[in-house]
């Protein structure tokens, strides 16, 4: 991982990818992503959340 710092107004370049430091303010960093429309861009809590399908809970053991 890189870790870089950077102040409010100053960007990264990633890869046809600009990230923008709009604001810090306390503990949080304000952020803005530039890219192309076809970039798909997430945040990490909707990566890491597994997806529901049966809309309640799961008994996978095939009792009934």
């Amino acid at each position: 991982m890189l870790v870089l710092s950077r102040n409010q107004g100053e960007t990264i370049h990633a890869g046809g990818v600009v990230i923008h430091v709009v604001r810090v303010k306390g503990g949080r960093v304000r952020i803005g992503i530039q890219a192309e429309k076809e970039v798909k861009i997430l945040r990490g809590e909707l990566i890491d959340v597994p997806r529901r399908t049966d809309g309640g809970d799961s008994d996978d053991s095939g009792a009934d």
